[in-house]
């Protein structure tokens, strides 16, 4: 799913879900998926944006008062709400309509906005950032991005080394699933 993520966009993904654990919530909601955008230096969407600035509910950003290290370990599942889900699949529509393969902070958080409906979307409104306007921020800036390696072709198929990665990821989420599937013998 995240394989056309930059670098910048997982992170995202994982700060959001260390303000999940941070704020003891059982589930990544678009405000702690927004945290997350915010939370790295090198996001694209808060060089951008501005959004720690701008954001009205940054003074809850949990990076203020914790570091990685303080994060709870877990082994639980990424849960995300529907609104979150849709943001993702906005985020790669609006990376697509632009022409963009790579999926970065700033188009995650045009899905935000392109999802009315969730907080985040709400909380960035009011703070005045627009879909129109962020979608034109973003046109504007596109040249100024970093280049995130070579893209793959519709068709093309993965090197050997790829099909093995995934083979192994496949093996090992197998092996997971069939551990917790089973019975304890107690």
């Amino acid at each position: 799913m995240y394989a056309r993520y930059t670098e910048s966009s997982k992170l995202a993904v994982y700060f959001a879900r260390a303000a999940m654990l941070l704020n003891d919530a059982s589930v990544i909601d678009s405000s702690r998926f927004l945290c997350g955008i915010m939370w790295g230096d090198e996001s694209r969407a808060q060089i951008l944006f501005q959004l720690r600035e701008s954001f009205p509910l940054y003074r809850e950003a949990p990076h203020k008062y914790a570091d990685l290290e303080s994060v709870p370990r877990r082994k639980d599942q990424l849960l995300l709400t529907d609104n979150v889900k849709k943001v993702l699949a906005r985020a790669a529509m609006a990376a697509d309509a632009m022409g963009d393969y790579w999926i970065d902070t700033e188009h995650l958080l045009l899905g935000i906005l392109a999802e009315p409906t969730c907080t985040a979307a709400r909380h960035l409104a009011k703070a005045g950032i627009t879909l129109a306007n962020a979608r034109r921020v973003v046109i504007d800036n596109k040249h100024s991005r970093p280049p995130q390696g070579p893209i793959r072709r519709l068709g093309e198929t993965p090197s050997p080394m790829e099909r093995w990665a995934f083979k192994w990821k496949m093996w090992r989420f197998r092996a997971r699933t069939k551990s917790q599937s089973k019975p304890d013998a107690s």
